[in-house]
């Protein structure tokens, strides 16, 4: 409801020996009263509070530097916008359960107000509700919320934690920019989104943990956050945005798999930034993402070496192409028969591994022929070669009834048959 629209507005006046107390309408069924002797406005009445276009329009404005309490009555839902924005003297503020609104700015430019409990009924908070308040140290939020709308705490530079509720499902453009001392943010199970300049200029913030449901964090999220050491990104980023951390403290990321995308300048001038670990999903790494990194020294990727050749890294990331990449190697411990001229190993990446057979010794051999097998269990036959009556391999003697001894010519067509065997399986390597 607006003030312009409110037309039974009053005001009262009551005088005491000791003090004056001011009144009148602030809503259908609500009105106000304050107290000079005590600084205390009180809102009594039920329903909705009206709603201002700004502050110099509230009942109670030229009263701003004297409130130093602020009391809403059980039965008050809503709180309009901008009514109680710009009370500089504003210490303390108690709300009733049945509150389960406050409109924009509601709270702006509170400049006193330590701390405030958002009781669990109230489900919406405006955009810019507390925009300003710089003394506000502490502050719970209500399990009831699902949103936190844009600048709704910014420039709350005193503001130390934040626990965001489960409840909350998405956190708006730069609802804690400028929350210079906050050191500890806490994000809640059901937070999917994360609005553009959410936390930039936080600059005591140390570390953060971006939760696997979190699929949006936008650019500039955590821009010049200069005391943040040390972030963990979730498996639900595919893509890590543009700015994201530019000019942050980081010192250490890890990214989860799951990510594809690392944007332009996502890590741009992290001049602390050593180490990072890399996601076998990552596809491309955009122009500048790591530019003036000039600590990296230590790149962990998750995937093997053939597959890091496959990352897309475009230009202005040198700092990242001269670190030593560490990738795990093309190999695993589970060797597979493979029935042909090599056996097999199954990589981490996936892919199938192929190693020519290493025969040794023969393992034992009969009348006709020699048994040889291979590490990985597979087993060639190669038949005795006799002259002069005897094996010129094993030294067996020829058995009677043996029709024939094998001939140098029978001998040097065997060789051959191997030798173009071997030249086909390089080529087969080599493609």
């Amino acid at each position: 409801m607006c003030a312009s629209k409110f037309l039974a507005f009053r005001h009262k006046r009551t005088v005491s020996a000791s003090a004056e107390t001011h009144g009148g309408d602030c809503g259908l069924t609500c009105r106000w009263t304050f107290n000079t002797e005590t600084g205390e406005l009180r809102i009594t009445g039920s329903g909705e509070m009206l709603g201002y276009s700004n502050a110099t329009q509230t009942p109670w404005y030229s009263y701003r530097e004297a409130v130093k309490a602020l009391i809403i009555d059980d039965g008050i839902t809503k709180i309009g916008d901008f009514c109680f924005g710009g009370l500089e003297k504003l210490q303390t503020v108690a709300l009733p359960t049945s509150l389960t609104a406050l409109g924009n700015n509601a709270f702006y430019n509170c400049w006193n107000l330590e701390s405030l409990v958002l009781p669990n009924s109230v489900e919406h908070v405006g955009a810019s509700a507390f925009w300003g308040c710089s003394n506000l140290t502490e502050l719970t939020l209500s399990e009831g919320l699902t949103v936190i709308e844009e600048s709704t705490f910014e420039e709350c530079s005193s503001l130390r934690s934040i626990t965001v509720p489960n409840s909350v499902k998405r956190i708006k453009k730069k609802a804690f920019s400028n929350c210079r001392s906050l050191s500890s943010v806490s994000l809640g199970e059901g937070v999917e989104r994360i609005g553009e300049y959410c936390f930039q200029y936080c600059h005591e913030l140390e570390s953060v943990t971006i939760p696997d449901q979190v699929t949006v964090l936008g650019s500039h999220a955590f821009y010049m956050c200069t005391g943040l050491s040390k972030a963990t990104l979730g498996s639900g980023l595919e893509t890590v945005a543009s700015n994201v951390f530019t000019k942050s403290g980081l010192k250490e990321v890890t990214l989860s798999e799951g990510t594809q995308t690392i944007d332009t300048q996502a890590f741009s001038a992290c001049s602390s930034l050593h180490k990072i670990v890399l996601p076998q999903s990552l596809k491309t790494i955009k122009a500048g993402a790591f530019i003036n990194c000039s600590a990296l020294r230590s790149v962990h990727y998750l995937g093997c070496r053939e597959q890091w050749k496959n990352v897309t890294i475009e230009k202005d990331n040198q700092t990242l192409t001269r670190s030593e990449v560490a990738a795990v190697a093309h190999e695993t411990s589970e060797l597979k028969p493979y029935n042909g001229e090599a056996h097999q190993y199954a990589c981490v990446c996936g892919e199938a591994v192929y190693e020519p057979h290493e025969f040794g010794e023969a393992l034992h051999h009969d009348a006709s022929q020699h048994v040889y097998t291979c590490k990985c269990g597979e087993t060639c036959y190669e038949e005795h070669t006799y002259s002069g009556g005897s094996c010129s391999a094993c030294g067996d003697t020829k058995p009677s009834g043996c029709k024939a001894i094998v001939s140098e010519n029978q001998i040097l067509l065997i060789a051959l048959i191997a030798m173009g065997a071997m030249i086909a399986f390089q080529k087969k390597i080599i493609i």
